[in-house]
């Protein structure tokens, strides 16, 4: 692999991850205000809650929207394995996707 493809791919993937946790913020503060700042829910946890409540159409966009950033997290893991083994950002972009999870 060369320097640019994979300073294109970490770059990609970085752009995605800062995306995505923008997206579980802006849903973070406006569907789930009562909690406090200290306690953040997990993707997971917020389909879990939505899918127990009755779904409006906001709700099914936000839901839709977490199901993206999860669909995300999978889809730039494959892209990340493409980066050499000894590439030292590989393991940074790997922890960030996980913190997305």
């Amino acid at each position: 692999m060369n320097q640019n493809s994979g300073d294109s791919i970490r770059h990609y993937v970085d752009t995605v991850v800062n995306k995505s946790f923008l997206i579980l913020d802006q849903i973070h503060e406006s569907y789930f205000p009562f909690l406090e700042k200290s306690i953040y829910l997990s993707t997971n946890s917020m389909v879990e809650k939505i899918d127990k409540a009755k779904v409006s159409k906001t709700e099914f966009i936000i839901q839709q929207r977490i199901k993206h950033v999860v669909e995300n997290c999978d889809q730039l893991q494959f892209i990340i394995a493409k980066l050499p083994t000894a590439d030292p950002s590989r393991t940074d972009l790997l922890n960030r996707i996980d913190q997305l999870r």
